[in-house]
């Protein structure tokens, strides 16, 4: 049964019950939180941002009221939470490397239990969505104002890649388009208006250039997918009949975009750092003379070796000849948590597609359509970054899978 109207759940005052109207502390609590947790991961003040929003949030809702989904609760959550357990449980007797093991184990469970709390919040009071993805997008302009104002400069000079207020810059570009995706969010569900479509236009384009400025390739092709979803769905979005409109528009919109980047991305991203970078890993003998190439080459064979439950969480950097992670979600996951472990963790993203999916095709409602779209967008761009990037070692992607899971719910 639903629980608000899907027409006004969005930036308006009809959506928002009077004990929230009037609870700024856990709004502001909560957008902060999100903007720490996606801004600045390794924060010592993350805990205390947590603990803070915590209390705001039994202020506005008892406890005993909090708990009341937890017999409804979404599998897909259940699932990563026996995901940790499970890791927790096998890599505690298997792991070659234990202080490996509780650097991980102990991140990891931080995180998730972040996940869980904004899963619970949302369940209660899914208005709260919008504070969330402003969070995400603040912090993505807070990390544009950073790169302008010489934050990581010296980096910058070092490696001639962009950093601002992050330890490396593929976690700059990534951050860059979560905050697209965000904006993006906001757009497709607001009325339209010329000066909020300007402004939503001038981020994206500021999110892109620092992406050209981190040299992050897969931040790059993340932003298309991003902008090729995004296109169909923002020309349907007030169609009746969404579906028919996005399937004879979605392919002239792919076909325009793939001739459109053959003839004009290279001169685009000519002199950029995303285009040397291109450039230089083709001369140096494109992906087999990558160094991750032969990290997946040796995640597999540690796979094979360790076929059920790995080799222990956190250790693939224990076996690897550089001491290095895996940087790759795929790869992480099967050769540290093994079979098991693997299908636990990628069956949560592969529940939450399916949700996401039978919303869109069988829903008559066109915003729970441009909702549940929103998350296809999501997922799709967390599998395609986490070929080279572990998502489980970020708060943001177990963010993103707390919004949609918690949006899952209410709008079945």
């Amino acid at each position: 049964m639903k629980v608000f109207s899907m027409t006004n759940l969005f930036l308006t005052q009809h959506a928002i019950p009077w004990d929230l109207k009037h609870n700024l502390l856990l709004k502001i609590c909560l957008t902060v939180l999100i903007v720490f947790a996606v801004g600045f991961a390794e924060t010592g003040f993350l805990p205390a941002l947590v603990i803070l929003t915590l209390l705001a949030f039994f202020v506005a809702i008892k406890p005993s009221r909090s708990l009341r989904f937890i017999r409804q609760y979404p599998i897909e959550m259940h699932l990563l939470n026996v995901w940790l357990l499970f890791s927790f449980a096998t890599g505690f007797f298997i792991s070659a490397n234990l202080d490996n093991f509780f650097e991980g184990i102990g991140r990891t469970f931080f995180y998730i239990f972040i996940c869980n709390f904004i899963a619970i919040i949302l369940l209660n009071r899914i208005e709260l969505i919008n504070y969330i993805i402003a969070g995400l997008l603040n912090a993505g302009i807070l990390q544009v104002l950073s790169v302008h104002l010489g934050y990581g400069a010296e980096y910058a000079e070092r490696t001639g890649r962009a950093v601002g207020l992050n330890s490396n810059p593929n976690s700059l570009g990534l951050k860059m388009v979560y905050a697209s995706a965000a904006a993006v969010f906001f757009l497709l569900l607001r009325k339209n208006r010329i000066i909020f479509l300007i402004i939503s236009i001038a981020l994206l384009i500021a999110f892109f250039q620092v992406i050209l400025l981190s040299g992050s390739r897969k931040a790059l092709l993340s932003m298309g997918i991003v902008l090729l979803v995004f296109i169909p769905l923002y020309f349907t979005k007030n169609s009746p009949r969404l579906n028919l409109k996005l399937i004879l528009i979605a392919p002239a919109v792919f076909c325009i975009s793939a001739i459109l980047a053959y003839y004009f991305l290279p001169t685009l991203l000519e002199g950029t750092v995303v285009g040397d970078r291109i450039d230089m890993g083709n001369e140096r003998g494109g992906v087999e003379g990558d160094i991750r190439y032969t990290m997946y080459q040796f995640g597999l064979e540690l796979f094979y070796d360790h076929p059920l439950v790995g080799v222990g969480f956190n250790n693939f950097r224990n076996y690897f000849f550089t001491g290095q992670y895996s940087h790759s979600d795929y790869v992480e996951s099967l050769s540290n948590t093994g079979l098991i472990g693997f299908l636990l963790y990628q069956s949560v993203y592969l529940i939450l597609f399916i949700k996401m999916l039978k919303l869109f095709f069988n829903s008559k409602d066109r915003y729970t359509r441009l909702y549940s779209a929103m998350g296809i967008l999501f997922i799709i761009t967390l599998k395609v970054i986490g070929a080279g990037v572990i998502l489980f070692n970020t708060p943001t992607p177990l963010v993103v899978i707390a919004i949609f899971s918690a949006l899952a719910f209410h709008l079945k």
